[in-house]
């Protein structure tokens, strides 16, 4: 049985590690990195860590796509799931990387 929490989150790095996409394959991406949170707020076995993780990969796909609002929309949400020391600081750290990079790319590098 294939999760499709799972399935839509490694269809997602297919395109991630591309390294350039069409606009429908831009949109493709954040469909998939969509799909795979919807499916993991769905099951009753998902943990802060996945939820961290998908939207670290949700707001990693508008980065790429150099929409940098949307971006950090999806990393706050990481970052509010990360801070609160259930999870690892690990978590933390990606929350934080993902939220430099939104930034560059919304063109605020002061911050």
């Amino acid at each position: 049985m294939v999760l499709l929490s799972t399935h839509f989150f490694n269809s997602t790095w297919d395109f991630i590690d591309q390294e350039s996409r069409t606009d429908e394959e831009s949109e493709m991406m954040i469909f998939n990195a969509k799909s795979s949170l919807l499916h993991w707020i769905q099951r009753v076995d998902a943990t802060d860590i996945n939820l961290s993780i998908s939207y670290w990969q949700i707001s990693r796909c508008y980065s790429l796509v150099n929409n940098g609002s949307e971006a950090l929309h999806y990393v706050k949400e990481c970052l509010e799931i990360s801070k609160d020391g259930k999870i690892s600081a690990f978590y933390l750290i990606y929350a934080y990387e993902a939220m430099a990079f939104a930034y560059l790319v919304d063109g605020n590098h002061d911050l």
